[in-house]
């Protein structure tokens, strides 16, 4: 999920970076600006999210009782499990706000 966000990131900047001096016409639309707004934000944010899942963190169990420790782990992999689905779940309409800046860019192409 890491790689993957970065690696979009570096494709919505391509799009909407320009290096002729005069701008391409569909980088003055609304909603080619906010859905890259969108898309970037959605996109930190699942960055986010999946870093959580892949930080370490101290889970407490006793040694001696083995359902203490089956229940550490369930609530390890429900912890790790939501931030991942959330992770997921923002970095899909990241990929949703790029598609609609892409077709926008592709339409307005002659």
């Amino acid at each position: 999920m890491i790689g993957l966000v970065t690696g979009l990131l570096g494709a919505l900047f391509g799009v909407l970076t320009v290096s002729a001096e005069t701008l391409p016409a569909y980088l003055s639309l609304p909603a080619v600006k906010w859905c890259g707004i969108l898309a970037v934000v959605l996109w930190l944010l699942s960055l986010l999210c999946a870093l959580v899942v892949v930080t370490p963190r101290r889970w407490q169990s006793d040694a001696g009782k083995p359902e203490t420790q089956s229940e550490v782990f369930k609530a390890m992999l429900r912890h790790k499990s939501r931030w991942l689905r959330d992770s997921v779940t923002l970095f899909a309409g990241g990929v949703i706000a790029l598609g609609v800046v892409l077709v926008i860019a592709l339409a307005s192409v002659k």
